[in-house]
């Protein structure tokens, strides 16, 4: 019980941490608990949605710029 409720999922972010760490921001962590670790859970998938589309913005600014010294 102990396992599946608490390490189990803390595995699954520690996995998703070394993604994050190289670059890969979306997550495919999902879960239904609604406890701490839930919460947790859904935090880290959101950051790793905000970076994800902070990379997008920063990769159009950086086209942007380029295209704009080319002129």
């Amino acid at each position: 019980m102990f396992s599946d409720r608490v390490v189990h999922p803390l595995e699954r972010l520690t996995r998703a941490t070394t993604k994050i760490a190289a670059g890969v921001w979306k997550t495919d962590l999902e879960t239904k608990s609604k406890d701490e670790i839930g919460q947790l859970v859904r935090a880290f998938r959101r950051m790793g949605d905000e970076l994800s589309a902070r990379e997008k913005d920063l990769q159009k600014a950086h086209e942007k710029i380029l295209r704009n010294e080319r002129l």
